[in-house]
């Protein structure tokens, strides 16, 4: 596999004194996730000299989380100071391959290696008609992988994809409210470094997001969740009267559900009307408008989602109605 060793020796793993490397580089266990320290850290492009059958990996920093002990191996701190080129080996003639690029640690102390090094590394894949890169080796970090074209005999940029991980501060390790507003630098939580549904409403504190925390036009209609609408299913003869529209519930993101329409019995005298989809969190009991200007008593049930008539009357309107969702 094509490879340069670096000259620049992991952080720690050479230190003699009464600890050893290893144990002074353990302190950092479970504190440090893996990956490059700096956003253009240990890029991978195309050669800067010319498009060939090579790479180069840009200076920076980076943390590599020995996997070959996973008790005793530390995490490595790796410097590069300067830009590092590494070859790929030959495209096939035949078929495509998928090469992986990794930063990789080399400890004669936990595994056969017999060396004290860290090397940037392309892992040479397997030409197939449908390749797929190699497995990443154990104390490594993917930097990127190589699409290597059948026959090709340059790599470049539109080729590679950029795979590095960005190391920082494991979550276990962060106490509750260790981070706050006032720690973090502007801009430090961003729409783009959010996942979709990393934040909900049962992860914000109460008043955690107030008018004067929100930006102008942080929030507008297209980012805000829609409400969703269901059909309320009538039974033993009820019907919809038409007015109000039809007979539904809404359901709003927060889970607060409305219902409205209008409905009858159509002469059943039966006092079940029908069922939600959506049952509230326990038995709930509604004053409802009828018809004769009268007052309905509806009750919704927690366990099916049952609607009953509980004073006979014949046509009432759901409108008015609302409850939270189980």
């Amino acid at each position: 596999m094509p490879q340069t060793v670096l000259t620049e020796p992991p952080c720690f793993m050479d230190i003699d004194s009464v600890y050893s490397g290893d144990e002074m580089a353990r302190v950092f266990k479970g504190i440090v996730g893996e990956g490059v320290v700096s956003a253009g850290d240990l890029a991978v492009t195309q050669r800067s000299s010319g498009a060939t059958m090579g790479i180069d990996i840009a200076p920076g920093a980076a943390w590599v989380e020995g996997d070959d002990s996973a008790l005793l191996q530390p995490v490595y701190h790796q410097v590069i100071t300067a830009t590092v080129g590494v070859s790929v080996d030959a495209a096939d003639g035949s078929n495509p391959r998928i090469d992986r690029v990794v930063l990789a640690m080399e400890d004669a102390t936990f595994d056969s290696s017999g060396q004290r090094r860290a090397k940037v590394e392309v892992i040479t894949g397997t030409p197939a008609s449908s390749p797929s890169a190699p497995a990443e080796p154990d104390s490594a970090i993917t930097l990127a992988t190589i699409a290597v074209a059948t026959g090709a005999t340059i790599i470049e940029d539109a080729d590679i994809t950029d795979l590095r991980p960005r190391a920082g501060l494991l979550a276990a390790f962060l106490l509750d409210d260790s981070v706050g507003t006032g720690i973090l630098a502007d801009a430090a939580v961003t729409t783009a470094k959010l996942a979709d549904g990393d934040v909900t409403t049962a992860k914000l504190d109460d008043l955690a997001a107030t008018t004067a925390k929100i930006a102008n036009a942080a929030v507008t209609t297209a980012k805000l969740a829609s409400p969703s609408t269901s059909s309320v299913t009538l039974a033993n003869g009820w019907q919809s009267t038409g007015n109000g529209g039809p007979v539904q519930q809404v359901v709003e993101p927060g889970g607060r559900v409305f219902l409205r329409g209008e409905v009858f019995d159509g002469g059943s005298g039966n006092p079940n009307v029908g069922f939600v989809p959506t049952r509230p969190a326990s038995d709930c009991f509604f004053a409802c408008a009828t018809g004769g200007g009268n007052v309905a008593v509806v009750k919704i049930r927690a366990s099916d989602g049952l609607i009953s008539d509980e004073n006979g009357a014949t046509t009432f309107d759901f409108s008015g109605i609302t409850y939270r969702a189980a």
